[in-house]
């Protein structure tokens, strides 16, 4: 098993090369084994599945992480799906990480963003830029912005919707993202 694990370990900067970070660094999705194996200071999240971070305490816990002084000088995000969905993130610590970092995309592999600890750490700052309802099925186009965008969406029945549900399980819901 441990020559299995080493040998991986040993494949990975090839198959999967990471730039050069220089100090403590974190990594969503919770592929630490990739910052193990291109020898890169590892600084892990409480809860390293922020899938798993779904309680507002224990979202809070991740949260702190990147709120503390020694908070990661860098953090890898692997954009990537579980059973054909979105990535899930905690609510609470993603906005805060995203408020004190430089994102460059330029220099990862492909679906993974390299994001880098700018100056001081600041609050985020939410501003609605589209708030209105859409029906399902409906195109949602997005502002054209290098900014980054955090979006919060609430579905709501019908009433006829929530009397079929009582009848019959409801349908998934899938969300479609396009360039």
């Amino acid at each position: 098993m441990q020559a299995h694990y080493t040998r991986a370990l040993e494949r990975f900067p090839a198959e999967i090369p990471l730039p050069r970070v220089r100090g403590r660094t974190d990594i969503q999705d919770s592929r630490y084994d990739l910052l193990a194996a291109h020898a890169i200071e590892i600084s892990q999240r409480p809860i390293p599945e922020s899938y798993s971070a779904w309680t507002p305490k224990v979202a809070a816990l991740n949260a702190s992480h990147f709120a503390r002084e020694d908070r990661p000088k860098n953090v890898f995000f692997i954009v990537t799906a579980i059973d054909n969905r979105l990535p899930s993130l905690d609510n609470l610590s993603w906005p805060l990480w995203l408020s004190f970092s430089e994102i460059r995309p330029e220099k990862c592999p492909p679906n993974m963003l390299l994001t880098k600890r700018g100056g001081s750490l600041s609050k985020p700052e939410f501003a609605p830029i589209l708030g209105r309802k859409a029906k399902m099925g409906e195109d949602i186009p997005l502002p054209q912005t290098h900014a980054v965008l955090w979006a919060e969406i609430e579905v709501q029945s019908t009433l006829l919707g929530s009397a079929t549900s009582l009848l019959f399980k409801r349908p998934g819901l899938r969300i479609t993202m396009s360039a």
